[in-house]
């Protein structure tokens, strides 16, 4: 009775809608239509299968592996290695040297402070000059309208670092642009390719090419061929050489290695240097000579070579110079040193020359003389009474060796005949100055 209603699905996935009808007299009535597909199934299954593996397999290897990469490895090289390699390299010298409140004749030189350090170099013209404790130093007495080469160098449990250098131009006046073209223009352009006087001139460090100047240029001797002159006023104390300066640089030494021509009390004031690139084997230094001011004997000696004609210059000098009669009756009697300095050796009466005279300046029975030494070299001093050498100092078998690095460059040799000094021979020494 009444009437059912059923959903089919046959083969195929087609649906179908099926009515059963009971009719008056009692017969059943079968009908069915298509039906219409529901879209609640099938979009189920597209939606749950293929997006889900999308959403789960393709993003997941995107948002873990990719990211991972980049965000571990990258920042952790660059913040590893780049600051440990600027922590090793900064402190090997001194930083942010700079120069402040230039004068005509002063600088003033500082520095940031040095860790561990325990004092520092200051040097000038690639000389040392002087020590401090302090972070900053003041030059003073400085030539006006000269540039300077000045450097400092931190001490640090005994060991010097490298050294830090800057270059300064004193003024000429107030103003500074004078300054700049008138202290570049003379060493680059306006010096003269030519010999030149260098040396520690009256206290002052004039040794490199950015020292020199027109007035210690050495000009020809009419006098004799081959030979340069230069009229000049030394001081006692002034250490000299020659330089061959070939329009920028120092070309070559004279003497080339050798120990520095020192000027004494006889030989200062104004005077004349003579020199011969050649040389000369009548002048003790052999390239040149400084005359003594204070007898007329040593002056005649000096300067004949300057005051003979052409001719007799080159013939004369190498002739005379074995005799030495010229060279002993020039001496005087006194304390000399004596010995090898760089490879060169003079023991002898021979060889001895006015520059290694030792003087007893301040009247205390101890005679001093300033020498430049090197590692290697072998001193004494010696009493010559002007014929031949009488006392030895020290009076031993074994020579005043130099081995140390105290002991080497410009010094002070003394010597004591009474034994008043308070190293352990009492009578000689080398220290430097």
């Amino acid at each position: 009775t009444g009437t059912n209603s059923n959903k089919l699905f046959v083969p195929g996935n087609v649906k179908y809608e099926f009515t059963l009808v009971e009719n008056a007299d009692g017969s059943l009535t079968l009908s069915y239509a298509e039906a219409k597909e529901e879209e609640t199934e099938a979009p189920t299954t597209e939606e749950t299968e293929a997006p889900t593996t999308e959403e789960t397999e393709a993003p997941t290897a995107e948002e873990t592996e990719a990211p991972t990469t980049e965000e571990t490895e990258a920042p952790t090289t660059e913040e590893t290695e780049a600051p440990t390699t600027e922590e090793t390299e900064a402190p090997t010298k001194v930083t942010n040297l700079v120069a402040s409140d230039v004068t005509d004749t002063s600088v003033t030189l500082k520095w940031d402070a040095f860790a561990g350090a325990t004092k520092y170099w200051i040097y000038r013209n690639g000389f040392a000059y002087t020590d401090t404790t302090e972070t900053t130093y003041t030059f003073s007495a400085l030539n006006t309208n000269t540039t300077y080469a000045f450097g400092v160098a931190a001490v640090v449990d005994g060991v010097m670092t490298e050294q830090v250098t800057i270059s300064v131009t004193t003024l000429v006046e107030v103003t500074e642009a004078p300054t700049t073209e008138e202290t570049e223009a003379p060493t680059t352009v306006e010096l003269e390719v030519g010999y030149y006087l260098v040396g520690t001139l009256n206290g002052e460090n004039l040794w490199g090419v950015e020292a020199l100047t027109a007035d210690r240029m050495l000009k020809a001797n009419p006098g004799n061929e081959g030979e340069y002159m230069l009229d000049w006023t030394f001081y006692d104390g002034d250490a000299i050489k020659v330089v061959y300066f070939d329009g920028e640089q120092i070309a070559q030494w004279f003497n080339d290695g050798g120990e520095d021509y020192h000027i004494d009390g006889k030989k200062d004031g104004d005077n004349t240097i003579y020199f011969r690139p050649e040389g000369n084997d009548s002048w003790s230094y052999f390239y040149f000579t400084v005359p003594t001011t204070e007898t007329e004997d040593p002056t005649t000696e000096e300067t004949e070579a300057p005051t003979d004609a052409p001719t007799d210059a080159p013939t004369d000098a190498p002739t005379d110079a074995p005799t030495d009669a010229p060279t002993e009756a020039a001496l005087p009697a006194g304390y000399y040193l004596v010995g090898k300095t760089n490879g060169v050796e003079s023991w002898t009466v021979e060889t001895l020359s006015i520059d290694r005279l030792m003087k007893d300046e301040d009247g205390d029975g101890i005679y001093t003389l300033y020498w430049t030494t090197y590692n290697g070299d072998e001193y004494k001093a010696v009493y010559y009474n002007g014929t031949s050498f009488e006392n030895w100092y020290p009076n031993t078998a074994d020579n005043y060796k130099i081995g140390s690095a105290e002991k080497t460059g410009y010094c002070l040799v003394q010597c004591s005949p009474e034994g008043k000094l308070t190293n352990s021979n009492k009578v000689f020494s080398i220290n430097k100055a």
